[in-house]
């Protein structure tokens, strides 16, 4: 099951992609350093440029997209385990 670590403030795209099999963590635990993607709430783009350079996994901006659309972009965007 894929990791992806999610801004705190994004509770409901988090509720959605755990109810659809995805593995959440805070993006600032230990654990998100093995996540596969990063989702951010569009606010400090600087997390995006070092979450990528960091990991080299997707970051996806949450700003203006619905819990599907992330999720959609998600799928899109990981290799499928």
């Amino acid at each position: 099951m894929p990791t992806i670590a999610i801004e705190q403030s994004l509770r409901e795209v988090e509720k959605y992609l755990r109810s659809n099999g995805m593995n959440v963590v805070g993006i600032g635990t230990n654990a998100a350093s093995d996540a596969d993607a990063f989702v951010i709430s569009g606010m400090d783009q600087n997390v995006m440029g070092f979450a990528e350079a960091a990991t080299g996994s997707p970051v996806i901006n949450a700003e203006g997209k619905t819990p599907e659309q992330i999720l959609r972009q998600i799928n899109h965007a990981i290799p499928h385990h």
